[in-house]
């Protein structure tokens, strides 16, 4: 602690209380956990609620404290990249266990999420006859005609119940007597699942070392990314185990393809933006962060201190032509899915949107969005970690200035980019909570550029500083298991 409060350790101490300021809103969060504050009778649309369980386990915090330490002692010795990510996958894993063993129940704790939780009817679904082609082709007509219920099938595309549906065909190859079908699929997504919430991790390695990042920065951000409250405490959800594992593999393959100047790369990446907006439509943020990097990329140009100057239009040129192969692989797989499956990807959006828009709220007005706006950033960033939240915007105001300055690095772009990202997102999505689990596919880019933010601050004292925020993760995401949790 006494590490991360020493100034001289920081470059540029103009931040120095913006980091006290996210220990104090962390420290106030445990204080409202720990009293068991009904938040929800205070903020209007707040989302979680006390919970009354016990978790008779609980000490298993202890040993899980242990092994955190242990590991980042191992990571930061160990420069063999291959076999740190292992590690990292690995404890992550253990971690969502863990905190899953700690309401005493054994598999139970993270098992019953496939069949108590809100979208326990997803995993009741795949258990039906419903042929495969039915649910791609004629999702929204099962709605309407009740052959799917509503809730929570009429605010998702069909990508998401065929997940699902591969899941349990996948589960029949589990060996073993099973009570019922139900007990083996949710057995099935019990061992899986976790393992594809970490997987993220190799992904945020490579993006990090392709924008430059120095080597600690990328082993940094893939241990903060385990460690995140939300990622620990929402298993067995798509949110946590598939979205951001998408997102972050599209976004690596295009800037693959900026890198390389690779036309194919570009259209796959398009390509299977359009196969993630099919499972879900919270990753049509991803066209519109691509749309955002091409837009700060051509900027940028106009401020380049380059010699002999750039060709801006040429930039235009280039810039242009990456978009529209991006999006001609979009478009696509769009026509595909239209063509072999009558999916009409237009329809199916406004049908969805229009649900999900009104399923808390009737009318939105510019009050309603700005608190709604606000109730987001703070949802999301408690269950992310305040600080880590904090240090991605932070280095996000250093990005902007340095662009400004003339720098056109392919980081300092996505590092402005990504707060604008989350800001556009929270007033212009209309959600009305919940973010901690609906915006989880945005947590590489925001540990990416935490990271980026601690090697350029803490320097020398880097390690000190993560095991601190670190610790304070494991901390913060034992408070929301014992007070709060996830339902």
């Amino acid at each position: 602690m006494k590490d991360f409060f020493n100034t001289k350790i920081i470059k540029n101490t103009k931040f120095y209380w913006a980091y006290i300021a996210t220990l104090m809103i962390t420290f106030t969060f445990w204080w409202i956990l720990a009293i068991r504050v009904h938040v929800i009778n205070y903020i209007p649309y707040w989302f979680w609620k006390v919970t009354t369980s016990p978790r008779t386990a609980w000490w298993l915090f202890f040993p899980l404290l242990v092994l955190s330490i242990s590991i980042i002692f191992v990571i930061k010795r160990n420069s063999r990249n291959v076999v740190s990510v292992l590690v990292i996958i690995a404890t992550g894993i253990v971690i969502q266990h863990t905190f899953g063993l700690m309401e005493g129940r054994g598999i139970d704790g993270v098992r019953d999420r496939a069949i108590n939780t809100g979208h326990a009817s997803f995993t009741f679904e795949a258990l039906s006859e419903i042929p495969f082609l039915s649910v791609a082709g004629f999702y929204d007509d099962l709605i309407i005609h009740k052959v799917l219920p509503d809730y929570p099938n009429n605010t998702k595309p069909p990508g998401q119940l065929l997940f699902y549906m591969l899941n349990e065909r996948m589960s029949r190859f589990l060996p073993g007597v099973w009570d019922s079908q139900l007990q083996r699929l949710a057995t099935f997504m019990t061992i899986t699942w976790p393992v594809l919430a970490c997987l993220p991790v190799i992904f945020i390695c490579i993006l990090s070392k392709e924008i430059r990042e120095k080597n600690e920065a990328y082993i940094i951000a893939s241990l903060l990314y385990i460690f995140i409250p939300s990622v620990a405490l929402i298993p067995l959800h798509l949110d946590q185990c598939l979205y951001p594992l998408l997102f972050i593999v599209i976004l690596v393959i295009f800037i693959f393809g900026i890198k390389k100047n690779s036309l194919p790369l570009l259209f796959i990446s398009g390509f299977l933006t359009g196969l993630a907006m099919y499972v879900s439509f919270s990753l049509i943020a991803i066209p519109f962060y691509i749309l955002l990097i091409l837009v700060i990329k051509t900027g940028t140009a106009l401020l380049s201190k380059e010699r002999p100057p750039l060709n801006l239009t040429q930039i235009i040129r280039e810039n242009f032509k990456i978009g529209l192969v991006y999006a001609l692989g979009l478009v696509f797989l769009e026509a595909c899915l239209f063509l072999n499956l009558s999916y009409n990807v237009v329809e199916n959006y406004q049908f969805i949107m229009s649900n999900h828009f009104n399923s808390k709220i009737q009318v939105w007005s510019p009050q309603i969005t700005l608190a709604m706006g606000a109730l987001s950033i703070l949802e999301y960033s408690l269950w992310t970690g305040v600080p880590i939240f904090g240090l991605m915007l932070i280095y996000g105001i250093r990005s902007f200035k340095k662009l400004m300055a003339g720098n056109s690095d392919i980081s300092l772009i996505m590092g402005t980019a990504t707060p604008i990202l989350f800001f556009a997102l929270a007033f212009f999505g209309r959600t009305a909570g919940e973010t901690a689990r609906l915006w989880i596919f945005l947590t590489p880019l925001t540990v990416i550029f935490s990271a980026k933010e601690i090697v350029n601050s803490f320097r020398e004292r880097t390690w000190n500083t993560v095991t601190f925020l670190i610790l304070m993760q494991l901390i913060t995401a034992f408070s929301i298991k014992m007070w709060q949790d996830f339902y």
